[in-house]
C-alpha cells in the first residue's frame, strides 16, 4: 500500500567509511575517502586559524571573508570566471577556531581547478580595494543585523559565557573591523596558513592523478614559523541580562552556560541529556513551552563544542507577557532533570533518536 509506512528497526551498528591517511612531503596531513556514484569530489582545506590565534580582534573572519578574492597569479575575476564557468563551487568557511577553503566539481575538472586552489592558499592577495568593499558591506549588514533580536540575544549571550576579552566571547563591530588593515591579513596568513597546521580533506569520485597532481603542485609550500599558542581567559559571567528594545513584539531568550567540548568524559552522557531537554522535536522543553503552554512556536537546546572550550545554549521567541513564564518553565525542567530518573521509554526512544531511528 502507498500508506504503508516503512518497517521500523533500530540501528545497532553505523559502518563509517574509513580513510585514507596519507603525508605529503611537505608534512600536510591528507585524509582521502573515495566513493559515490556521482562523478564529484570536493577538496577541502582547514587550518587552525580562528579567534584564539588572533593578534587583531576579527582579523581571522576578515581573512576567511576575502582570501578568495584574488591571488598572485589570479584575479578575483578570474577567478569567479573559471570557477562558475566549470559549475564549481569555491568557499572559504569561517568557525570560531578554523579558516576553510572547499572546492566543490564535477571529477573532470578538478585538475583544472587545482592551480587555482593552490595559489589562494599559499599566494593570497588581499586586495585593498577588496578588503575596502568588505569592510562596506559589512557595515549594512551590521546594521541589520543588530535590529535583530535573536542576533542581540546570541551575542549577549556568549559574552556572558566567555567574558567580553575572550576570543569566544567578545563581539565584532564596524569599528574593529575598521581597524584592520591588509598587512594584518598578510601576517594571520604567514602565520597560520601552514603545512603542519593543515588538514586536507579529498572526497569523492577521484582522478587518478589527482593526489599526485596535488603534492607537486604544494611541494614548494612549506612551514615558516613556529605556531604560537593562545592565551585564553577563564572568567565566566552566570548573572542574568536584559535589554530592552521596545521597538519590538517579540523577545529572544538565551538561557546557557560555559561548559566544555567534545573531548571531555562527559559530553557522550550531556549530549543524551541535552536531547532529552531540547534537543528535537519531541523533547521536554518542546512539549512544555510549545505543545502545552503554546509560549513559542520553536525552543531547542544545543551543545557546541570548540577547540578550547564549550557550552550549552537554550534559545527561544516568544511575547513580552510570556516572558518570565517561559523562563520559569525552562528552570523547571531543568530542575526535574536534576532530580528525576528519566524513564526508560524516553531514555531509549531518544537514544534511537540519536541513532537515526524515526
Amino acid at each position: 500500500m502507498i500508506d504503508t509506512r516503512p518497517p521500523l528497526f533500530q540501528v545497532a551498528q553505523i559502518n563509517f567509511p574509513t580513510p585514507e591517511i596519507r603525508t605529503f612531503s611537505n608534512g600536510l596531513q591528507v585524509y582521502v575517502i573515495e566513493g559515490g556514484s556521482q562523478e564529484v569530489c570536493k577538496i577541502d582545506f582547514m587550518f587552525l586559524a580562528g579567534r584564539p590565534f588572533e593578534e587583531k580582534k576579527l582579523v581571522a573572519a576578515t581573512m576567511a571573508s576575502i582570501i578568495k578574492e584574488g591571488s598572485a597569479l589570479f584575479s578575483a575575476a578570474s577567478i569567479a570566471d573559471e570557477v562558475d564557468l566549470l559549475g564549481a563551487t569555491l568557499s572559504s568557511p569561517f568557525s570560531f577556531d578554523h579558516i576553510s577553503l572547499q572546492l566543490t566539481c564535477l571529477s573532470k575538472h578538478v585538475i583544472r581547478l587545482i592551480p587555482i586552489l593552490v595559489d589562494i592558499i599559499r599566494h593570497p592577495t588581499f586586495d585593498e580595494g577588496e578588503l575596502s568593499l568588505f569592510k562596506k558591506r559589512t557595515e549594512r549588514r551590521l546594521a541589520v543585523d543588530l535590529s535583530n533580536n535573536e542576533v542581540i540575544a546570541y551575542r549577549k549571550a556568549t559574552e556572558q559565557y566567555f567574558g567580553s576579552v575572550h576570543p569566544y566571547g567578545y563581539n565584532s563591530d564596524i569599528t574593529l573591523y575598521q581597524q584592520i588593515a591588509r598587512e594584518d591579513l598578510l601576517l594571520h596568513h604567514q602565520r597560520f596558513f601552514q603545512p603542519h597546521n593543515g588538514i586536507l580533506f579529498i572526497s569523492g569520485r577521484l582522478p587518478e592523478a589527482l593526489l599526485d597532481d596535488l603534492e607537486h603542485k604544494l611541494a614548494g609550500w612549506t612551514d615558516t614559523n613556529p605556531l604560537p599558542t593562545p592565551v585564553l581567559p577563564g572568567k565566566e559571567i552566570t548573572h542574568e541580562t536584559i535589554i530592552e528594545n521596545m521597538g519590538k513584539s517579540q523577545s529572544a531568550i538565551r538561557v546557557g552556560r560555559r561548559l566544555f567540548n567534545r573531548n571531555h568524559e562527559d559530553w557522550p552522557a550531556m549530549f543524551v541529556l541535552n536531547t532529552i531537554l531540547g534537543g528535537y522535536f519531541g523533547s521536554r522543553l518542546m512539549k512544555n513551552l510549545r505543545e502545552e503552554k503554546g509560549y513559542t512556536y520553536g525552543v531547542q537546546s544545543t551543545l557546541e563544542s570548540l577547540k578550547y572550550d564549550g557550552y550549552i545554549s537554550i534559545s527561544l521567541e516568544t511575547e513580552r507577557k510570556f516572558v518570565k513564564k517561559a523562563l520559569k518553565g525552562i528552570y523547571q525542567e531543568i530542575d526535574i532533570l536534576q532530580n528525576d530518573l528519566v524513564p526508560t521509554a524516553e531514555m531509549q526512544m531518544v537514544k534511537n533518536y540519536i541513532g537515526g531511528y524515526r
